[in-house]
């Protein structure tokens, strides 16, 4: 019983990861920054081998898409 539980809240380090940019991307929405590449990175604390997996690569395209909208 225990265990089904723990399944169905806890996430994965790439879930974390995913989720992670999604809070970072709205902090630099609302700071109205649009980050380079390295930062938005860099803030959501992502190690290389995290960045490497395919989702959190897709992940980190759609946050800087989203972020395109604030450049001059």
């Amino acid at each position: 019983m225990t265990l089904k539980v723990l399944d169905e809240v806890v996430e994965t380090h790439e879930e974390y990861a995913i989720r992670r940019l999604g809070w970072v991307t709205e902090r630099f929405q609302e700071e109205n920054v649009c980050p380079p590449r390295w930062l938005l990175l860099l803030r959501a604390s992502l190690k290389p081998a995290t960045v490497a997996l395919p989702r959190v690569k897709a992940a980190i395209e759609e946050a800087l898409k989203t972020l395109e909208c604030f450049k001059t």
